[in-house]
């Protein structure tokens, strides 16, 4: 899951054949299966593995005879080289798994919504911690204005946010949400495909919710020896 999540601070995630080449077989596989990686188009440039020069070339296209395509390219010391499909396929890293993942392992309710493709989701609403909340995950620090994003998420009904990227979310920007998770630290990827940490949301909510304000003094007051964290 390493390669999905450090190509969420990517403005336009696109891996080259070569970096899915280089993952684990089976790694691949269940990226592929998942949703996480979907086929886009061909590579127009590709790097020679025919000499011990490193270069890349233009790749020219060929039709044969049966209608079939075929690649390849020029090299100035062995000529032209036939270059596979595979090595050319780009893939596109698709993050709304995540957000259907996030979901259904939070049991939320009401379709999830791409408010802005590719940025922004609305998860619907889930009891969490013994409340009723809104969900919402975003990709926030793969644009300038993340913080614009962010701040287009209405902060009522307990807002949760669960959001992509390494992105140092400020003060202001975290205010008038119940909680903000880092997804990487909530959805893995299994054999059977994407398990969400429902017991870590739990948790976490829960803690929140038994630190009430205390009516008197105005202060808030934990009811609980650990503490209670943001």
């Amino acid at each position: 899951m390493s390669i999905v999540y450090r190509s969420a601070e990517a403005p336009h995630p696109v891996l080259a054949a070569d970096e899915v080449r280089r993952l684990p077989a089976e790694t691949a596989e269940r990226l592929k299966a998942a949703g996480l990686l979907r086929p886009g188009e061909l590579a127009r440039a590709v790097g020679c593995e025919a000499c011990e020069h490193d270069h890349a070339e233009w790749v020219e296209e060929s039709t044969a005879p049966d209608g079939g395509r075929h690649f390849h390219i020029q090299c100035l010391e062995k000529g032209r080289v036939e270059v596979s499909r595979e090595r050319l396929q780009r893939w596109l890293v698709d993050f709304a798994p995540l957000a259907e993942a996030l979901h259904d392992g939070l049991g939320a309710c009401g379709p999830v919504e791409a408010l802005r493709p590719g940025r922004l989701w609305r998860l619907g609403r889930a009891v969490l911690g013994g409340e009723r909340r809104e969900l919402w995950m975003a990709r926030d620090a793969a644009s300038v204005r993340g913080p614009d994003l962010i701040a287009s998420i209405p902060r009522a009904s307990g807002a949760v946010l669960f959001r992509l990227g390494d992105r140092p979310l400020g003060a202001d920007e975290a205010a008038g949400f119940e909680a903000v998770f880092d997804v990487r630290a909530l959805v893995s990827l299994t054999e059977a495909g994407l398990v969400v940490d429902r017991g870590a949301v739990e948790r976490r909510l829960a803690r929140r919710r038994r630190c009430a304000p205390r009516k008197e003094s105005r202060v808030w007051e934990c009811l609980t020896l650990a503490g209670c964290g943001a």
